[in-house]
């Protein structure tokens, strides 16, 4: 907030509504990994690690849907959205748009960590985990790692 206050002016600071926004919608994505962590769970202790490669791949394919999805809703929807949030001036709303469809090209990278993160923290490689979820990239594993295979 103070960088944007500072380097562009009070008349910009209504775009961090936007950014927030953004972010708290991202909360979607863990749903997969949640969903997914009690069945590789029950997998891994029964040591059925096809079973494992299954659930894993039917994350990932979902993963891809939701992102995608979302992904398109937003690049569509993302004149609707800034109006939604009440931003009158034309090249601030310019601007909100233009960043909205920019940073929608980032969440099929965020709907992978939230899945890798999620399996990293369940088969106890919690730095693994962590560094994904706080990588700069904000998407380090999948970038590297594109199709990443189920390590049991």
């Amino acid at each position: 907030t103070a960088f944007i206050l500072l380097r562009f002016g009070e008349n910009m600071l209504i775009l961090v509504s936007v950014l927030t926004l953004l972010r708290q919608a991202q909360i979607l994505f863990e749903g997969i990994g949640e969903a997914i962590t009690p069945i590789i769970g029950i997998y891994l202790g029964e040591e059925t690690y096809p079973g494992v490669r299954k659930v894993w791949k039917m994350a990932r394919r979902s993963l891809w849907v939701e992102s995608v999805l979302f992904a398109a809703l937003l690049l569509a929807g993302a004149p609707f959205i800034v109006r939604l949030l009440g931003i009158q001036d034309p090249a601030t709303a310019a601007n909100a748009v233009l960043g909205l469809r920019i940073l929608s090209a980032t969440l099929i990278f965020t709907c992978r960590m939230f899945l890798d993160s999620s399996y990293f923290i369940l088969i106890d490689k919690i730095p693994l985990g962590v560094f994904d979820g706080f990588s700069p990239s904000g998407a380090s594993a999948p970038c590297l790692q594109p199709h990443s295979s189920v390590h049991a």
